[in-house]
């Protein structure tokens, strides 16, 4: 695919992703820069980077927000885009991010994502992914949200987002599960945040959050109609939450005593 004369940089966030990384890169090697902001994999990702000519930085990971906050600093383009190390652009998203940068419309643009899991279609949604550098930062330790101000756009084509596929998905998500409500629990709870702590609160919390999620993402977003695959996901995620106030509750008002 042909490159431009304005430079664009490329970010992706890497642990031990070799599994889905190679597909990533080869939807985003017309890029002029691909930064690579890796967590210490211990996997083949870092041979997989190297193949690619990208540059890569290594550090402790701190939270989402900070390490997207710390690649685009990285980045030299005047344009950015990011992708995860297990998404995929097809031929119509990368021909108008190209497309899009000639044109300088709009300093930010959303992109649609398709996501999948075990193989099956679960929804689309939107997320901003390319921008002017400077025009995007993030906020939210696990669940990040870019803060951005102006006008924006929207690119045609999708990008496919299937993190594992078939059993691996379950068994990936399971060995992930622990990391991921620690890092929830510290979001959630901060040592001097606001939100109640009171027993009475985490006990309610503990089964409204999760039915409440449960509910609405299964039938006010429709995921009911997406077949077993979906409903199987939207109870995980339902357990997930769950597990975040049953752990701070364990924590709080059991291993205390």
């Amino acid at each position: 695919m042909e490159k431009l004369n304005k430079k664009i940089s490329v970010f992706i966030l890497t642990k031990n992703s070799e599994l889905q990384l190679r597909a990533a890169l080869e939807s985003v090697k017309w890029a002029d820069e691909i930064i690579i902001n890796d967590g210490f994999s211990t996997d083949n990702t870092l041979n997989i980077c190297k193949e690619y000519n990208c540059t890569i930085y290594q550090r402790k990971f701190e939270g989402f927000d900070k390490e997207r906050n710390f690649s685009i600093d990285k980045c030299n383009g005047p344009w950015i885009f990011e992708i995860d190390s297990d998404e995929v652009l097809d031929k119509d998203l990368q021909e108008s991010i190209l497309a899009t940068i000639k044109e300088e419309k709009y300093p930010i643009y959303w992109i649609k994502r398709k996501d999948y899991w075990l193989n099956r279609y679960l929804m689309t949604i939107k997320l901003v992914r390319l921008y002017r550098k400077g025009m995007v930062k993030y906020k939210g330790c696990t669940h990040e949200e870019p803060i951005f101000q102006g006008k924006t756009g929207v690119l045609k084509g999708y990008c496919i987002h299937n993190s594992l596929g078939d059993s691996q998905e379950i068994y990936g998500w399971v060995g992930q599960l622990e990391r991921e409500i620690n890092k929830e629990i510290i979001k959630r709870f901060p040592p001097k945040g606001n939100e109640s702590t009171s027993k009475k609160s985490l006990i309610f919390k503990m089964f409204y959050e999760p039915l409440k999620w449960f509910f609405g993402i299964l039938f006010y977003k429709g995921l009911i109609f997406n077949g077993i695959s979906a409903i199987m996901w939207s109870i995980c995620g339902t357990y997930y939450k769950f597990l975040i106030y049953a752990k701070k509750y364990e924590e709080m008002y059991i291993r205390k005593k």
